[in-house]
Parts: C-alpha cells; structure tokens; sequence
C-alpha cells in the first residue's frame, strides 16, 4: 500500500606499518566535478573491485614453482589457456610463504589483463591460529579481523614504484575485503593476522574514501540486527514476494528477464505485480491502456520468465481507493465517490461493480493459474462523503464501516465465483479500526487474506501482534505481512535509504516472532514507483536493488549478520553498501548498477557543484548577482573567470546526464526516461544555461545609456 585521521598499525616484527587511504588515512579532497567514469565503464555483467589492499608476493622457499607472473607467461607461451578452457587444473595450487592460494575460476575479463579468483587457505597454519571462515567485518585497525580474499592479478603496465614502493618488479597478490575471514588466537596476529602467512607488507590504496569503520564521515551499516535468538539463520515467511509497482517508470521486459534470477538468488519466489495503466486492457477498458503499456503477448513473457525463475506472479487490481489511473478519464467520472476526487470508487453504484468486475475478469484471463489475486482496498479517501453515501449513512444502523466491508465482500464474491481457485487479497488499513465483533459477523474473513502494511523503520511490534491476534479471532485464517525496500520514504526520494528499510525488515522479523507461525501466509515487499497516479517518481527499480538484496537476506536468513551483509555484497558485485559508494565504477555488477552509479553522481553532486557555481563563486556573487544579470551589467574582465567554469561544468555534466540518460532508455521507456530526467537534471543544467545566456548577452557590446549598473 502507498506509504503516506591517520590510522597506522603499531610496527613489529620488522613490518611496514598499515596505512589507511595513503598517507594520512581520510578522503582526498573531492574534485569539484567527481565525474565517476574517468576510464570506460565495465559491462553491467562486470564486477568492479573495491580499493585494494596490495602485499608483496614471494615464492615460496620450498616450493618449486616460481613466480606466478612467469607460470602465467609460460602458459601464454606454451598455449596453454590461463584462466579457463582445456588444459586449465582448476585445483592447481600456487605457494606463498605460510600460504596455499587455490584458484579456483575465471572471475571476469577485464579491459587491462586477466584477473583470477582464489581463496586463502592455511597449508601449515602457526599455532594458535584458527580457522578461516565464509564471513565478513569491517576493516579497521591493523586489519583485526577483516575480511579477505585473494585475487591474483598478473602484473600490469602502469602499477609502477608509487603503489609497489620499494618492492620494484616482484609479483603482487591483492587483498581486498569480500569473503573470508582470519580469525587469529594471538596477541600478534589481531594486530595483523596476516603477518603469520607471510603477507607483512600491507598498504591500503584509496583514493576516495576511507573504509576504516572508525572514521568519521563513514557510517557502516549495522551488522548487528536480528529479528530474534529463535528464528536466527530462518524465515518465519514462507512467501516472499517482490512488489513491481507499474503505475510509474514501468521496466522492459527485456530487463525482467535479467533481474528475475536475482530476486530468486536473493530469496524471493513470488512478486506482486501492481499493474494499473499498463495492463493490456481492451474493449471498453481500452481507454485506461497507458502509452506504452505491455501487450497481452509481453504478459504473457513474463509469466513465463518468472515461472522458469520459481516466482509466483500474484496480479494487483486496485478495486475501490486508488482507482485514479481510471476515474480520472471523463467517461467514467461519473464514478467517483465525491465528483472533484478521482481516488475513491462510489460503492453505490451498480456500474461501479460491473466496472471492477470486467476489469479483474481481464486481468485474470491473462493469469489463469494464480492462486492469489490483490484487490486492493487500501486508502479509500473520502468514504462517505459522496452525496449518496450520506444521504445511506443517515439512516440507522449504517455506518462508514458497514459501507467499507459490503463493497470489499462484493468484489472479493465477484472473484470467487468466476475464478474458484483463487483467493482474493487485501490491504488490511481499512479494516484496523473496525472492531473485530463486526468483522466476525461479516463474511469478508471467509473471502479474503488481508495483508498488513507499515513501512516504518520503527513500528509498533507489540501493536501489529495484537492486530494480527485480532484478525486471527474474527476468523481470518491466514495473514499477510507487507514492508518495503524502497518507495516509502519521500514522495520524490531519489536515492534508496537502506538502512530505514532494514530495518523494517527485523521490525516485521519480531512481529512474526510473536505469532503463531501457522497464521503467516508470506510478506510483499512493496517498492513503490509513485505515492498516487498523479505523484512524481520514486527511486527507480534499479536504484532501489541493493535495499531489496538486503531486505530479502535479512528476512530469509532471520536477520541481518556480517554474513548476511558478505552474501548480498557477493550477490550484487560491490563492496560497500553505503550511499555515497554507489557513485562509482564499484557500484555492482547487478541489471542496472550502471544506472545506480549515474543516478547516485547526479543525486548527490549535480546540484551541490552548480549551487557552488551561482552561489558561493567569489567571482559570480561578487560581479555578476542577480542585480548585475537583471541589467545584463559586467566587467570585462569578469567574463574571463566565469564564462570557463560554468562552460566546462556544463559540458562536463552534459556527458554525464547524456551516459545516464542511455543507460535509462535501454530499461526503461520513453516517457520515464523524461520525466526523470526533467525533475532531476534539467532544472540544474537550465541555471547553469541561463547563467551563459546572461554573460553572453552582458558581453554583447550595447548602446551606451549612461546609468550606472
């Protein structure tokens, strides 16, 4: 339903001391313009690696292979494939000092060389040193801790002295964190667990921002959240169901078919699929078609897209509030529940039900097995206000509930007699202030499954259990539970706040904890594309997939744990999941990331560099303000500072919105393309356009007219 310093490890052992980001540990001044895409951009099938972690490679002393940048040249020489293909051992070992690394596959193949994947293992671990295990912390002092996993690079033209320092030509293993983690049981090995694998020289390369936990500006994602001790590492939700909202920026079908095996990898089996304007409607109902709604043919791929990724599609056909994509057209105003409001359906009138009917019959024609269909019946704004529902409330007993419940019961009559195999959902909002005695003795619990909605990060846990109890003695025999993962916390939010949504999720976690398991059917996780028909955009799908992987984990393994938070970065082909990362080329390697990046540049950038332009440009607010551009008034000279800057911030961002706006068409269509691009970008670009127009007519020589500016 729509939601209303620096930091060095202490020297021993003869070691070279760890440094975070460089020399000093905290983010390099960031560039005015920090375009992400300074070098070509990868595939959105590419993973991008985060900033490494860079250690000296020596061959072992009683090993007899050499070095790992000679195996490979020989292989090369010898044409035998380096990374994959006959001839490849893919347990073939190589030795380091203290160290077994097992390559295990090709990884990707990127624009400067091969890189391969292997995993540390301990061929004779040191005493007191535990095992490795398949988890993840955060990297923080002297690397206690941290996750590792190494990947083998062969050496590369252009590294050079200033990343290898005194090391020269030696070969390298790279560390960054990801999959592994070394727990050691020493003194000597928290204060670098590495040192016993022969691994001493460490220098952490990062020149964006620091990912030590204790630094300031960097807020981790909590690790820590659990919905309780008892269902840890399980789901109390044997459905879990993505939410496709259509009614904005609906995706091609093209980019389903390659975001559907995620959802399923990530633990989903079913989607709610909303789909208002862009069902194929016909007859009649044509009028209510958008532009470029899907044709019956497309419905039917993606039924099959999901069927061959194990999703249950259960359709949404909005049937009494929210019904604006419909009343707003003139021929069936006539409809709506007060004239001057296309949100609410008049439930008095016979062809308000025949309306609905013909609608859920169409949608259900394309949909012939379903087992579920969502009607809705949330948010029904202005109930009873319609001159026929007052002229019915004022006569005794009826009221604005009675009114509510015979519409809900003759929709959900309507879909049990036409289609007997399925059961009708609803949103349960309408329903929450009806007292449960008046529930019981209407026939809706026999009809229908409400689904109980609240996406705040900090809802009532012990209010939804006693609803739910509630619901569960008026006789409804199953129940739904609905959080969000995006869409739900600003009517034009742009930008994905994962950790609201997060938690969310381990709120939804304790409530189920607090019910009898038997009365939970699943949870939608709803991720709304606009609040209403006639609201901006909300967060694009795109955008919004790392919040989703991080909501379907936490709620398919009971929690939101280190390991949890390394399998949804594997998942997705990134390393951090805060905000601010997702700007560059190590956004992820997921349908769309690519899109993420250049969404999350513009959000976070686009307007704070022109603002810094208008606003805070000494030059700009000292010689050209708004009094000097109204006059179209300027020295000369000025012209030569300001002309350059704003000239070349607005090429430069012209390049990028051309890139995001790219990426944008081949997911989404014409019109969502525009719209986003007007409310985001344009107005932005349009200052700094306006600016230009101002200079170029205050440089044009003019008619002297002997006023001062």
């Amino acid at each position: 339903m729509s939601p209303t310093g620096r930091t060095a490890q202490s020297d021993h052992a003869g070691q070279i001391p760890v440094l975070l980001n460089g020399e000093h540990g905290c983010p390099a001044p960031e560039d005015p313009f920090p375009h992400p895409h300074t070098t070509e951009r990868p595939s959105s099938l590419q993973p991008t690696w985060p900033p490494l972690i860079r250690t000296r490679w020596t061959p072992n002393s009683s090993g007899p292979i050499t070095s790992l940048s000679q195996e490979l040249r020989r292989r090369q020489r010898d044409g035998t494939p380096h990374l994959s293909g006959k001839g490849w051992n893919p347990k073939e070992r190589y030795k380091a000092v203290g160290v077994t690394v097992l390559l295990e596959r090709e990884v990707r193949r990127q624009e400067r060389g091969k890189s391969l994947l292997g995993q540390i293992r301990m061929q004779h671990p040191p005493e007191g040193v535990g095992p490795l295990l398949k988890t993840r912390t955060q990297p923080c002092s002297g690397l206690a801790g941290s996750s590792c996993t190494l990947r083998i690079l062969p050496k590369q033209k252009g590294i050079g002295s200033k990343v290898h320092g005194p090391w020269g030509k030696h070969d390298y293993a790279v560390i960054y964190p990801g999959r592994m983690k070394i727990r050691p049981g020493s003194e000597s090995f928290r204060q670098n667990p590495l040192q016993g694998y022969g691994l001493q020289h460490l220098t952490l390369v990062n020149n964006s921002k620091c990912i030590c936990c204790r630094c300031p500006d960097k807020r981790p994602l909590p690790c820590d959240l659990t919905g309780s001790s008892d269902m840890a590492g399980s789901s109390p939700f044997k459905m879990r169901l993505v939410h496709l909202d259509l009614k904005g920026a609906p995706p091609r079908v093209c980019y389903l078919s390659e975001v559907f095996p995620l959802f399923r990898a990530l633990g989903a089996n079913g989607l709610l699929v909303e789909y208002e304007d862009m069902f194929p409607y016909g007859g009649r109902l044509g009028l209510l078609r958008a532009k470029h709604a899907y044709s019956p043919s497309e419905i039917k791929e993606i039924l099959r897209l999901a069927t061959l990724n194990e999703l249950e599609v259960i359709p949404l056909v909005q049937t009494f509030g929210h019904m604006e994509f419909v009343l707003k057209h003139e021929a069936l105003a006539h409809l709506r529940e007060v004239a001057l409001f296309p949100n609410t359906l008049n439930p008095h009138e016979a062809e308000s039900l025949a309306l609905v009917a013909a609608m859920v019959d169409q949608v259900m024609e394309l949909h012939p097995g379903a087992r579920w269909l969502h009607v809705g019946c949330d948010e029904v704004y202005y109930l009873g206000e319609g001159e026929t529902s007052r002229r019915w409330l004022q006569q005794e007993p009826h009221s604005k509930a009675e009114l509510c419940l015979s519409h809900m019961e003759a929709v959900a009559s309507h879909v049990r007699a036409r289609h007997p195999a399925t059961t009708p959902l609803v949103w349960d909002d309408m329903l929450r202030d009806i007292p449960g005695d008046q529930l019981a003795a209407s026939r809706l619990p026999q009809l229908v499954e409400p689904v109980l909605w609240d996406y705040g990060a900090d809802l009532d846990v012990h209010g939804k259990a006693l609803l739910m109890e509630k619901y569960r003695k008026s006789g409804f025999a199953w129940l739904w539970a609905a959080s969000a993962f995006k869409g739900a916390t600003g009517a034009n939010q742009a930008l994905t706040p994962i950790e609201h949504h997060l938690r969310n999720q381990v709120q939804w976690l304790q409530v189920a904890g607090s019910v009898p398991a038997d009365s939970l059917r699943g949870i939608v996780l709803t991720g709304w594309q606009r609040y209403d028909h006639f609201s901006v955009l909300c967060e694009l799908l795109p955008v919004g997939v790392p919040s989703l992987a991080v909501c379907l984990q936490t709620l398919l393994h009971g929690g939101f744990a280190e390991t949890v938070k390394a399998r949804v970065e594997s998942f997705l082909g990134i390393w951090s999941l805060e905000v601010t990362d997702f700007t560059s080329e190590r956004a992820g390697s997921f349908p769309g990331s690519d899109i993420l990046a250049l969404v999350a540049h513009v959000s976070l950038h686009l307007c704070g560099s022109v603002d810094a332009l208008l606003e805070r440009d000494r030059y700009v607010t000292g010689w050209f303000s708004p009094y000097h551009r109204r006059r179209r008034r300027i020295h000369p000279v000025m012209v030569q500072h300001i002309q350059p800057r704003a000239l070349s911030l607005l090429s430069r961002w012209s390049a990028v919105v051309g890139e995001l706006e790219a990426a944008l068409k081949r997911v989404f269509y014409p019109d969502a393309v525009e719209e986003w691009l007007e409310e985001n970008v344009h107005p932005s670009l349009q200052r700094l356009q306006a600016l230009l127009q101002d200079l170029h007519e205050a440089a044009s020589p003019r008619p002297d007219s002997g006023q001062d500016p």
